[in-house]
Order: structure tokens, then sequence, then C-alpha cells
């Protein structure tokens, strides 16, 4: 090969190497290729199902409470968190924490979430805490994610919390399979990877440039219920709340909550197999369980009774106090349940509720998610009451 051929090839190679560094560094990608959030939760406008979720960015707002709009960063499985390796740091505990909206930290800024209050009280960089909150997700959502991660990340500790909202009378799906990793091919070349994860209909992110979508949809949207409902939904809000609740600035889900409410907390609810499963399920893969009860804050305080009053205008009794025993029946029957499993258990009602009646409100009026001080304050009061067992 003559020298002129050889700077020739040489002078290509170095445009490919370039350009394959370009696009590692444009278009990231996870180790895992079919890891995903999309996997645990139903999505979106029409019914159509991505394959991910992956690096995107998205906000909720509650126009009734604040101005304020909030952003959720993802990391590249789709949670709201940094980046989870497979392989852990050396020296730290890994804790997975799962939950729902109240987990991922709805109506909270990135680093004002439980997770966040954990780390803050734990002190720096001692644990490795991840943040599994799903906002919309249920307990058989919780499981399959449990399920899936645990053999993969190898978490040491999994802290399962659940909402109030969480319980009901409907089965728990019990996980039957779970996920066998498969991962991205590090020596493919990154331009074809990302023509075929765009044949695939799979979101390929330009690391720069990363447009928030709503969580909340407006009545352009068929998942807002105001767009078929209207004639049956019209008179149980106030017109105000209508309004947030079409333009996609307020949860149109949240009609006739406490009313619903009233009913759910009288029933024990129905875990099934949920706690036997998760028991046995870390066990098998050496993590220790931990399970969170996350009250509504109707159970904890009459306070938000006259802005719940705004959302059941024609359902709802004109006083109604969901504080007193007979509603605090999930409480008591997860900690039987967890009892049984010889699961610790925290039941984070009686610390919240004493905040409440000292007037430190730690809930929005309208939107039934907490502020930062509440999540951090939940943080805090689980590390000190895991310790402290």
């Amino acid at each position: 090969m003559s020298s002129g051929s050889l700077k020739y090839l040489l002078y290509i190679l170095a445009l490919l190497l370039a350009q394959e560094i370009i696009f590692r560094i444009c278009f990231p990608l996870p180790e895992l290729s079919n890891f995903d959030r999309i996997n645990y939760m139903l999505l979106d406008d029409s019914g159509k199902r991505y394959r991910h979720l992956r690096d995107q960015k998205w906000y909720w707002q509650s126009s009734p409470d604040t101005n304020a709009i909030f952003y959720h960063n993802m990391n590249r499985y789709g949670f709201r968190d940094t980046e989870w390796p497979v392989s852990k740091k050396a020296g730290r505990s890994r804790i997975l924490m799962i939950g729902d909206s109240f987990v991922e930290g709805i109506m909270a800024q990135q680093q004002e979430t439980i997770i966040d209050g954990f780390k803050q009280a734990a002190g720096p960089d001692k644990y490795e805490v991840w943040n599994g909150g799903m906002m919309g997700a249920g307990l058989s959502s919780y499981l399959q994610l449990a399920a899936d991660m645990l053999p993969i990340f190898q978490p040491d500790h999994v802290f399962l919390f659940i909402s109030a909202n969480d319980l009901s009378q409907k089965p728990v799906t019990i996980p039957e399979l779970h996920l066998s990793p498969e991962y991205f091919n590090p020596w493919k070349p990154r331009i074809w990877e990302i023509m075929e994860q765009l044949s695939n209909d799979s979101p390929i992110r330009f690391r720069w440039i990363n447009v928030a979508k709503p969580y909340i949809p407006s009545v352009k949207a068929a998942s807002n219920p105001w767009q078929k409902r209207e004639a049956q939904l019209k008179g149980h809000v106030t017109p105000l709340l209508e309004t947030a609740m079409k333009a996609g600035t307020y949860s149109p889900f949240r009609t006739n909550n406490i009313f619903n409410e009233e009913r759910i907390f009288q029933l024990p609810p129905n875990l099934g197999d949920a706690l036997p499963f998760f028991a046995y399920f870390c066990e098998k893969f050496g993590a220790k369980p931990v399970v969170i009860y996350i009250p509504s804050r109707n159970q904890v305080s009459t306070y938000y009774f006259p802005f719940e009053k705004e959302l059941c205008l024609q359902k709802c009794l004109e006083t109604v106090d969901l504080t007193t025993p007979k509603y605090q029946i999930h409480q008591a029957t997860l900690a039987r349940a967890c009892q049984a499993q010889q699961i610790p258990f925290i039941d984070l009602t009686h610390t919240i509720r004493n905040y409440e009646q000292k007037g430190t409100h730690l809930y929005w009026n309208y939107d039934d998610h907490m502020k930062a001080k509440g999540y951090l304050l939940m943080g805090k009061t689980v590390i000190e009451q895991w310790k402290a067992r």
C-alpha cells in the first residue's frame, strides 16, 4: 500500500472514530436494552404504548395551588433519578425505593424527594439510594419492578412504599417471571444502533435537547375524562377547578376523591400474596425488605376537607372526618401482614399527623401530593425509624 493510500485510509478511520465519539456523546444509551419504566406503566393520550420512556423530561403543575412548574428529569431507564449502573460502588450499600407518585416526588423539585431527605439524614455518600417511584402505578407494578430489578441490580435493601391510594379490594397480580437482562452491544456503531431504535419506534434523545412533556393531559387528549364525560362531571367541581382540569394545569382525576376515600378506608384491603412474595423474592436475592405506609392527607388532618369539598359538590356530606379510627384499617392490616412475614414496617401516619396538628401542613391544598418539606420529612423519618430497629 502506498503512503498516500495509507494516509487516506488513516484519515477515513479517524473520521469514523470521531463520528462514533460524537454520536456516543450526543445520543447516550443505558447498559440494558430491555429494562425501562414503560414496562410497568400504562401510557398515554391515545392508548399507544411506547417502547421506552428513557431519558425524557416531564412536568407536573397544579395552578390552583401555585404558579410553579415541577420538572422531572428522567434517567436512561425512565426514572426520576441519576443513572443506575449495574455494577455497585465499592463500600456503599444500595437501597432501592419503590412506590408511586409520592416516591417519585410529584409537586416537588428534583432534589426535594423522599430519597433526598433520606440521604441528607444519612450523611453524604453513605448509601446509594435509588428513586423507583412511578406516578400512577400500583402494588402489582411495584412487585414486578422489584422482581425485575433485584436479580440484575442486586440492591442490599428494598423499601416498598405503599400509599393510601394503593390499597383497595382489587386483587394484586403476583409476578410470574422476572426480566432476563439484555445489554446494548458496546461494539455496535452508535449510528447503527440509533437507526435500529428508530425503526422500533423507540425515542432517541439528543443529549442537549429535551423538551418537557406534561404529565397532566388537557381536555384535547382522550385520556382527560372531561373530553367524553363532561355532562356527567359538570357540577361536581367548582368552575375554577373545572377550568384548570380542562386546561391540563390540575389533575382531572381528583373529582369526588374524598367520597371514594370515605368508602375505601373502611374496608380491609386485599393484599393477596403481595407481602409473602415480596419477602420471598428479597430473601432469594439477598436484599432486606422494608414496608412503609404513606397516609392520605385526609387520614391525618381535617384541614384539607374544604378543598376536597370543592372537588365533591354533589356526592359529599357537609362534613366528614377520616382521621378517626374506623378509617385507619389499612395501616393495621399492613402491620399484621408485615409481622407475619417478619418484614419491618414503618407507618408514617403518626409522624405526619403530629405535624398537621401543630399547624404545619405538609400537603398542598388542592393537589393531594406533598410539598418539599413533607417529602424531606418522610425521608428523614424513614431512616431514623429504620436505624432504630
